[in-house]
């Protein structure tokens, strides 16, 4: 018996076949080093699977169902677009953009760190960290700088 190669043929399968070309493609025009963005991704995913784990071993996982997990997924894959989103403005607005894209992505990065970090703190502590809401913070820093941008812009 040969081993067969099973090739999906759905729509979801080409959209993402799609998207790999386009994400190439927006990354070289913008002349972006992608690896700041990379490793934001990688944060946000550790922070997504240590966030089970933690639920798991603080509360046996009663909190965890697949409808949150799915929402807290899109929720932290939704912080990959902020970078993109101020280069696109800058960009529409005439603003020197090139420092934006991955001072937004390293702020990002750092607030993923430390709610990695809590959440290692409180597995193996056992207890729950204070809370630090601290991508909420980076985010509160990004609608400061876009605004002071704005302000300049209007002047």
């Amino acid at each position: 018996m040969k081993n067969k190669m099973v090739v999906d043929w759905s729509f979801g399968s080409w959209v993402k076949l799609s998207m790999y070309p386009a994400v190439i493609a927006f990354f070289t025009y913008c002349n972006w080093n992608i690896e700041a963005f990379a490793i934001l991704a990688v944060l946000i995913m550790a922070d997504f699977f240590l966030g089970i784990i933690k639920s798991y071993s603080l509360y046996w996982g009663k909190s965890i169902t697949s409808s949150r997990a799915r929402t807290g997924i899109l929720a932290k894959l939704s912080i990959l677009i902020i970078p993109l989103t101020l280069w696109v403005m800058g960009k529409a607005a005439g603003v020197e953009t090139m420092w934006i894209a991955p001072f937004s992505a390293g702020l990002l990065a750092l607030a993923e760190a430390y709610s990695i970090v809590s959440n290692i703190a409180a597995i193996r502590t056992g207890k729950d960290v204070e809370e630090f809401d601290a991508i909420s913070y980076a985010l509160k820093k990004i609608l400061k700088l876009i605004k002071t941008l704005l302000q300049k812009k209007i002047r």
